[in-house]
């Protein structure tokens, strides 16, 4: 039994080491630590961060889908929207957003 266990402790721990190098891989081949420290940086919450971390992904993962029509495109962007305003109780409105990220840009460097 013990050695049962001790062959699902070790499988676990190898599938975990391979996630952490993968979303470090993945961090590193799309430029997202960057994005990341200068989000924290803006927003001030590493929560925040993740959260705008994640409606970023989705969002990129959305224009990029062919089987969406435009329509289908504006409504899912909407849906993200709402859930990361709902999450983190932040709403940038938009002609606030260059603004931002002019701020974001100058604490970075």
């Amino acid at each position: 039994m013990a050695a049962v266990r001790g062959a699902a402790t070790l499988a676990v721990g190898g599938a975990g080491a391979v996630l952490v190098w993968h979303v470090g891989y993945q961090t590193w081949k799309h430029g997202l630590c960057n994005a990341f420290l200068k989000s924290m940086l803006r927003k001030g919450s590493w929560t925040a961060s993740l959260w705008h971390f994640w409606a970023m992904w989705d969002r990129s993962a959305l224009m990029e889908d062919p089987t969406l029509t435009e329509q289908e495109k504006v409504q899912k962007d909407r849906n993200i929207n709402g859930r990361y305003v709902r999450r983190t109780g932040e709403h940038h409105p938009p002609d606030k957003k260059d603004e931002l990220r002019a701020e974001a840009r100058a604490q970075t460097g």
